[in-house]
């Protein structure tokens, strides 16, 4: 005698969701470390968009000022001219800052940018150029914000600088009236 194989059946609704539902929730429950490897990947890829974004703001607001000062001509000190004037003011160069500086004067906004009229006024300082220091510093004062301060290539403490360009101009205005009061006491 042949015995009857009793078959279940399923409806097929109920199959689809049954496999659906049991599919997604086992391939989870099974594998407790493909859910942390997921989480982990996720929060990395997270991290990585906000640390980018956080990048680009920070070169967004560091570049926006340091790159010369732009007026209605464009880039008045490039930084090219800057790295140069730079490194003729840390060697005392007078010769060097000379070129810079007649550069410098033949762009007609050079008065609008406070790191031009450092350098001017840094050089007729060191040339002992009294009448030009002194009309250079008056234009730099005009043109320069102590919230931006100075193209960072130029100074990294633009205070300091700018305060020791200050006392270095006050001092040879100092030595220059004093002579000139000796040559007076002695006429």
């Amino acid at each position: 005698m042949k015995e009857a194989k009793e078959v279940k059946t399923i409806e097929p609704r109920q199959s689809q969701s049954v496999v659906k539902s049991s599919g997604i929730s086992k391939q989870w429950s099974h594998h407790p470390d493909r859910k942390k490897k997921l989480v982990i990947l996720l929060s990395v890829v997270v991290l990585a968009i906000i640390l980018l974004a956080i990048g680009l703001c920070g070169r967004l607001i560091l570049n926006s000022d340091n790159s010369g000062a732009k007026t209605g001509g464009g880039v008045v000190c490039s930084d090219k001219l800057l790295k140069a004037a730079k490194q003729a003011i840390d060697k005392n160069s007078t010769d060097k800052l000379s070129g810079i500086v007649q550069d410098i004067q033949n762009n007609k906004k050079y008065k609008e940018d406070p790191n031009c009229m450092y350098i001017v006024t840094k050089y007729y300082a060191t040339k002992g150029d009294i009448k030009n220091m002194n009309s250079s510093m008056a234009s730099f004062y005009k043109v320069y914000d102590i919230d931006k301060g100075l193209n960072i290539i130029l100074s990294s403490k633009p205070s300091s600088d700018v305060k020791l360009l200050n006392d270095s101009v006050k001092q040879k205005n100092e030595q220059v009236d004093g002579v000139y009061s000796e040559v007076q006491s002695q006429l």
